[in-house]
């Protein structure tokens, strides 16, 4: 559903809201990706309280900075890479790629899609020497974490905002 300020403010702009990507969707996808944060943290902590996800996963994203993973700034600083990559890049590259992922009928469900997609790199960074059980509650509550993200951001995206239309 498209908003009519949206549509006014971007008609009289030059722009054409379903076209473009605009500083408005950009805005609006970031505030679903930071909602689509909050509602990963419950699967998050069930993997936790199991000992599937530790802090040292997410400290381990600080040395993309050069932050050693001894450094006590190392988990604090892997937070806010890891937040705001979920507020930042994923959502633009979902306002980009959701007008080509299924299913059609729901934006919420692209989001899952989109999600599960990003899901796998997830996987490979965080999975850290699990095994057994702790290994399946790690696939199973950061896989939901997942969907809990791509359906809210997808969701509110498409709340507020219309995705892009292109040509190809």
């Amino acid at each position: 559903m498209s908003n009519s300020s949206e549509t006014a403010s971007e008609t009289e702009s030059g722009g054409n809201s379903s076209r473009n990507i605009t500083p408005r969707k950009l805005v609006i996808a970031g505030g679903a990706g930071f909602v689509g944060i909050l509602a990963m943290l419950p699967f998050f902590a069930v993997a936790y309280t199991f000992g599937a996800l530790t802090p040292v996963a997410f400290a381990s994203l600080s040395e993309l900075v050069g932050i050693s993973t001894t450094s006590p700034w190392a988990f604090p600083v892997g937070v806010i890479l890891f937040v705001g990559a979920g507020m930042t890049m994923l959502p633009i590259l979902f306002v980009s790629l959701a007008g080509f992922l299924p299913p059609e009928r729901s934006l919420g469900l692209r989001g899952v899609a989109f999600a599960t997609i990003v899901w796998t790199g997830f996987f490979f960074a965080f999975e850290i020497d699990q095994s057994g059980v702790t290994f399946w509650v790690f696939v199973v509550t950061t896989l939901l974490a997942h969907f809990a993200y791509g359906y809210v951001l997808g969701s509110l995206f498409g709340r507020y905002a219309r995705v892009p239309s292109y040509d190809v």
